[in-house]
C-alpha cells in the first residue's frame, strides 16, 4: 500500500477537507462541527509547516485567535537549524518561584541569547496566580509556560508568525465586563460551492484568485460560468 497524504492542493480540496473532518469524532472537541475554523486552522499551520492534522492537534481558537500549544511551539523551534540549545528552569519556592527560559540563535557567525523571566509576582500582577484552574493545579508548570512563550517568540518570531501560546491565550478575559459574558463561539458556516464563489467575484482579479485555487476537473466545468462572469464584470 503506498504512503496517503492527505493534504489539500486546492482552495476546493481544503474547503471539502475541513467539511469532512468536521463531521468526524476523531477531531479535538473544539474542532467539531466547525469547518471555518478547521481551514483556518490548517491554513496556519501549513504557514507554521505543520500538516493538517498536526495543526488540529496542536493549534486552537481561543477567544477569537490563532495559538498553538507550548510543547508544539517549542518543537517548532527546536527543529530551526538557527537554533542551538534551550534552556528552562523554575527557581524558588512558594512566592518566591521564578521561571526562566534562555533560547541561544545562531545569526551568520554570531549567537544571539533571548533570556525570559515569569515570576510569582508576575503572575499576582496578572491576576493569575492562584486562579481556578491550571494555575492552581500545576503553577510551576504555567509559570515555564509562561516565560517559555515570551522567550520563543521574542527568538524565532520568524519562525512563530506571531501566534502566542495556547496557554497564555487561555488566560485572556474574553470581556472587559465580567458580569457580562460573551459567546465568542462562531456560528456553524456552510461552505459556498464553487459556483457561488464564481459568482460573489465582484472583480477581475478577485475571479482570477478564485479560478486559480480550483482543479483542472472544476475549471473545465465552470469554463462557461467563469467566462460568463469576466464579460459582466468587464462591462
Amino acid at each position: 500500500m503506498s504512503n496517503l497524504t492527505l493534504e489539500p492542493k486546492n482552495l476546493t480540496e481544503a474547503m471539502e477537507f475541513s467539511k469532512m473532518l468536521a463531521e468526524s469524532s476523531m477531531v479535538p472537541t473544539n474542532f467539531r462541527g466547525k469547518p471555518q475554523d478547521i481551514l483556518v486552522a490548517v491554513q496556519w499551520g501549513y504557514e507554521l509547516n505543520l500538516k493538517p492534522l498536526q495543526s488540529l492537534q496542536n493549534l486552537a481558537v481561543i477567544n477569537g485567535k490563532p495559538s498553538i500549544y507550548g510543547d508544539a511551539m517549542i518543537a517548532l523551534v527546536k527543529a530551526d537549524k538557527r537554533c542551538l540549545g534551550i534552556k528552562e528552569k523554575v527557581e524558588g519556592e512558594g512566592d518566591n518561584m521564578v521561571a526562566t527560559c534562555t533560547v541561544k540563535r545562531a545569526y551568520g557567525n554570531e549567537v544571539e541569547e533571548t533570556v525570559s523571566t515569569f515570576s510569582v509576582k508576575d503572575a499576582i500582577t496578572a491576576k493569575l496566580w492562584k486562579k481556578q484552574g491550571p494555575w492552581s493545579q500545576y503553577p510551576k508548570r504555567m509559570l515555564q509556560m509562561r516565560a517559555r512563550g515570551f522567550a520563543l517568540r521574542d527568538a524565532f518570531s520568524d519562525v512563530l508568525k506571531g501566534v502566542i501560546s495556547a496557554e497564555e491565550a487561555q488566560d485572556y478575559p474574553t470581556d472587559t465586563k465580567p458580569k457580562q459574558p460573551v459567546n465568542i463561539t462562531p456560528e456553524p458556516a456552510k461552505l459556498m460551492s464553487t459556483e457561488d464563489m464564481i459568482k460573489d467575484c465582484t472583480d477581475i482579479e478577485t475571479l482570477k484568485s478564485v479560478w486559480g485555487a480550483l482543479s483542472v476537473e472544476e475549471q473545465a466545468k465552470y469554463k462557461d460560468l467563469k467566462d460568463q462572469k469576466k464579460q459582466q464584470l468587464n462591462k
